[in-house]
């Protein structure tokens, strides 16, 4: 990308300047708003500008109006030390792309700069397959988005935020993270905030020392100290108390924790952080229950994971999975009947995956003969199902036969390899067993009759 940094710092400049041609950017720099201004009208083809806020003559926010004027599509990222909430909503409604906070976090700023290669479709790096070798499920174009955006960030020290509703496997996702960064040899540590009664958080997190209050008889280490050197998952982020806020804070801006009750040097933490919440952080702020400086620190690589229902894609290649975990060994997988399967295919998945799986294992044990039909279903999913097939001339039932047929002559055409024929067919292979089962076809040979 074509990046400018605009910024009356001259080391500022410079360090940028190294750190964005080792990216292979190529970068301009201009140390005034009024000359970066000038830069960007005369040399037009523009990707990115990065500009400090507070310099003499124009501002940040101004030279951010004035090239937003010249070029309505271009990315802005500002970049102050002073930024009050005013100027972020300023800022926002001026078009600016993202906020930098200094010092600048320059993993931070990789991430920014990936999201806006991804959006002008200069995102050179393959999407990761649909299933991958750790057997996770991403048919959906949503989906897959995530994961190609946490593949990027998770070799990286960044904090990430990951946002859905509950049941969507943000702790699946945590914990993929880490096992691709550089911490994965270290400990992955786990805490449900949400779980945590407000007289234990602070233990819990921070530890304590003999006697730092009733019942503490020895010293204990917190959550921060066990997981040195690795990663912490900080669930439901946004249960954590005010009070304790302000202490997580400071570990996520000095990397150092106090334990209760100790009254020497504060110990050194070499932590990774991944937090995730369903509430909405941000009205979480605007009401006072979760602290603007906390939000803004955890904020830096933002993963929504979109509900089930807005990733069905996924759910037959989800049904297969969990199925087969979920069959004891030595046993043949239970089929689905065709109303199970449109049962569980329509719903809208409230509990999201989690909802699913519990489904799927409540059917696997419940299956007579090795047969799922709609009365091994949670009843929550068979109210209001779609009526079966009145006749074999039905759409759905015209379509499947179809399908059977393609799948079929897939199979006899590269003599019965599943990896071949899903290839040719455009899906997964875990897809294709899925719909091998689902149509009975076992071989090349069974499939052409």
């Amino acid at each position: 990308m074509r990046i400018l940094v605009i910024d009356d710092d001259d080391a500022q400049r410079r360090m940028l300047r190294g750190f964005l041609r080792k990216l292979d950017h190529e970068v301009l720099d201009a140390g005034t708003g009024e000359e970066g201004v000038a830069i960007a009208e005369s040399e037009g083809e523009l990707d990115l500008v990065i500009s400090d806020i507070r310099m003499p003559g124009i501002d940040g926010l101004e030279v951010l109006r004035r090239l937003r004027a010249m070029f309505p599509e271009l990315a802005v990222l500002l970049a102050t030390a002073f930024a009050t909430y005013a100027q972020a909503v300023e800022a926002a409604k001026a078009g600016a792309w993202d906020y930098l906070a200094k010092p600048l976090d320059l993993d931070d700023l990789r991430v920014k700069i990936w999201k806006i290669e991804g959006e002008l479709g200069r995102d050179t790096e393959a999407a990761p397959d649909a299933t991958d070798a750790d057997g996770f499920i991403a048919e959906s174009p949503a989906m897959r988005d995530v994961l190609a955006l946490l593949e990027r960030a998770a070799p990286t020290d960044a904090t990430i935020l990951l946002l859905g509703e509950s049941g969507v496997g943000k702790n699946v996702l945590a914990e993929r993270i880490h096992q691709r960064s550089k911490r994965a040899a270290a400990t992955f540590g786990v805490v449900s905030c949400a779980a945590l009664p407000e007289t234990l958080i602070e233990s819990e997190l921070f530890g304590h020392e003999k006697g730092a209050y009733t019942g503490a008889d020895r010293a204990r280490d917190g959550r921060f100290e066990a997981a040195d050197g690795g990663t912490l998952f900080l669930d439901e982020i946004g249960e954590v108390p005010l009070g304790t806020q302000v202490k997580l804070l400071r570990v996520l801006q000095e990397r150092v924790v106090e334990r209760i009750g100790a009254s020497g040097k504060p110990i050194s933490v070499d932590v990774r952080i991944i937090a995730a919440t369903n509430s909405d952080l941000e009205a979480a702020v605007d009401a006072g229950t979760f602290r603007q400086d906390l939000f803004y620190r955890l904020n830096v690589v933002t993963v929504e994971v979109p509900p089930l229902r807005d990733r069905r894609a996924d759910i037959p290649a989800l049904i297969d999975a969990f199925l087969r975990s979920h069959t004891p060994e030595g046993q043949a997988t239970p089929v689905l009947d065709e109303e199970a399967e449109r049962a569980l295919l329509a719903h809208d998945y409230p509990g999201n995956v989690r909802e699913l799986q519990n489904a799927i294992e409540r059917a696997a044990i419940l299956a007579q003969a090795g047969r799922i039909t709609t009365m091994d279903l949670p009843p929550t999913l068979t109210r209001g199902a779609p009526a079966p097939a009145a006749h074999a001339d039905t759409l759905p039932a015209a379509v499947e036969d179809l399908e059977r047929q393609y799948i079929a002559e897939a199979l006899h055409e590269t003599d019965g390899v599943q990896t071949r024929a899903a290839e040719r067919l455009g899906i997964t292979e875990r897809n294709l067993r899925y719909k091998l089962r689902k149509y009975g076809l076992t071989s090349a040979r069974e499939s052409t009759g």
